[in-house]
């Protein structure tokens, strides 16, 4: 109980929870004063196919029958639309009646306190061989890295696998380009719950960072963690993107593939250097200004959450970006 205008701040992470708190919150408090964020934004997102069903895909060329690997069992110049997804209407799920305004709100991963730590520590060891103070203007060896091992697809991480895979085509088919994927720091939840300085230096190391989502749902705490790192990031495509994020602005997008490996060459380029720094300048000063998890958190115990969920479009599921 947070003692500010009677709001009471609740975790879970599983619909049925949401839906059986808020109904019986609201028949103690008044639904006028329920207000419930999530994470779970779209349904029907479905990228194992994109791997491994290949005779039910139109991503699949057949390649299958003549590689038992499926390494080349895809089409990279198909675009991701139909493996999207969409989004959730949660205004015709139950827990509507039980919530102000009969909105329910989206909730974004956020920028991390120990990941900004662990960055600024890292550019204080970099100040060695460079002056720069701000990360976007440090000199960077690494041309593009994926953090995902290519060989790692289990773990609904199908599509990653296939973005590392164009990681080391593109290095092993441009001389001029040094792509890499793979990890950085430790793996899985060791690696998730704490900031690894190797993780943070290696973000510093390179002019772009691409990620990329699991492939069942959206949202990861490592499109904040790129942005944070000053470099230009690169990201599969949402149904929604946080709040503020625009294509070309302060990310870019890719759609397939093929659209992927184009728009790192041209980024790449010295002669596009400015724009990539420009998008990289506006993305990192968008999330170290409006998603940090403070700023998270005021939205929910400092503001009248009955305002944020009828005002603030930008968090409405019932408002499609």
């Amino acid at each position: 109980w947070s003692g500010l205008d009677n709001k009471l701040l609740t975790d879970d992470t599983i619909d049925k929870v949401h839906r059986d708190c808020a109904r019986d919150l609201s028949a103690i408090l008044g639904h006028e004063n329920i207000l419930v964020s999530v994470r779970s934004h779209n349904v029907k997102r479905n990228f194992y196919c994109f791997f491994k069903d290949w005779d039910k895909c139109e991503y699949c060329e057949g390649h299958l029958q003549d590689d038992p690997n499926f390494k080349n069992c895809y089409n990279e110049t198909a675009s991701f639309d139909k493996l999207m997804g969409e989004p959730v209407d949660y205004t015709q799920r139950e827990i509507a009646k039980y919530v102000a305004n009969g909105s329910v709100l989206k909730m974004f991963y956020p920028v991390r306190s120990d990941i900004v730590t662990a960055m600024d520590e890292a550019l204080l060891l970099m100040s060695e061989y460079s002056n720069a103070t701000d990360p976007v203007d440090l000199p960077r060896k690494g041309d593009v890295r994926h953090f995902w091992n290519h060989w790692h697809t289990h773990n609904y991480s199908n599509l990653r696998g296939r973005v590392s895979d164009a990681m080391l085509h593109l290095n092993a088919t441009n001389t001029n380009l040094v792509a890499q994927d793979g990890l950085a720091g430790d793996f899985a939840r060791v690696g998730r719950n704490f900031a690894h300085a190797k993780y943070a230096h290696a973000l510093l190391s390179y002019k772009i960072i691409v990620v990329t989502q699991r492939d069942y749902w959206e949202g990861h705490y490592r499109l904040m963690e790129a942005m944070v790192s000053g470099a230009m990031v690169m990201t599969d495509p949402m149904v929604y993107l946080p709040a503020g994020f625009k294509d070309g602005v302060n990310l870019v997008v890719y759609t397939s593939i093929r659209d992927l490996k184009d728009k790192i060459i041209y980024y790449c380029s010295a002669d596009n250097a400015e724009e990539r720094l420009a998008i990289a300048h506006a993305g990192r000063e968008l999330v170290m200004s409006r998603h940090r998890s403070w700023q998270y958190m005021e939205d929910y115990v400092l503001n009248d959450g009955r305002e944020l969920a009828t005002v603030n479009q930008e968090r409405r599921f019932n408002i499609i970006q």
